[in-house]
């Protein structure tokens, strides 16, 4: 997690550069081509294709970065998880292509499964109450190792969870 953001920080002023200097040039564009200005207009595309491969290798290996980070991350959520009850849970990272955006170019999903056999799905569709409580507990146990947050209140952290997942929950 720590290398997206230092991957970010490094990269975010050329993006926003790029992402200005496109806007810049849609602007002017529209100008050139409202003045009947072909030449500016050729010349203004020409400098937008020069600084396009600039921000693909950006946002690649940003994309490079979010995978590396991801497997480090779901891998110590897993754990947690595990120690909570939840012995046979998959996670993993459902990650598409978008448009270009400040924060890179992917659209990432949280895609999880809870039982042996099944096919992890996204977490907003198929989580129970209880299982949501535990995934909610667990990222921030992770992030709370990065985050220096002294103490972290839950309300209602156990709704749906019982037994010895929530004694468990009140060791975390």
């Amino acid at each position: 997690m720590t290398a997206v953001i230092f991957f970010y920080n490094d990269h975010r002023k050329t993006f926003h550069r790029l992402v200005g200097c496109k806007t810049l040039l849609a602007l002017q564009t529209f100008s050139a081509a409202a003045d009947g200005q072909g030449i500016v207009f050729e010349r203004h595309c020409c400098r937008l294709k020069a600084l396009l491969p600039q921000l693909a290798q950006a946002a690649d290996e940003l994309t490079s970065a979010r995978h590396q980070a991801a497997r480090n991350f779901l891998s110590r959520i897993k754990r947690e998880l595990e120690f909570l009850n939840m012995p046979n849970v998959k996670l993993t990272v459902s990650a598409d292509r978008c448009d270009y955006m400040p924060n890179g170019q992917d659209e990432l999903e949280l895609l999880i499964s809870s039982n042996a056999g099944e096919a992890p799905k996204p977490l907003a569709k198929i989580a129970s109450g209880g299982e949501l409580s535990r995934v909610m507990l667990s990222i921030k146990n992770v992030l709370a190792e990065k985050d220096q947050v002294g103490t972290a209140i839950f309300d209602e952290i156990d709704t749906g969870v019982s037994g010895s997942a929530a004694q468990k929950i009140g060791k975390k």
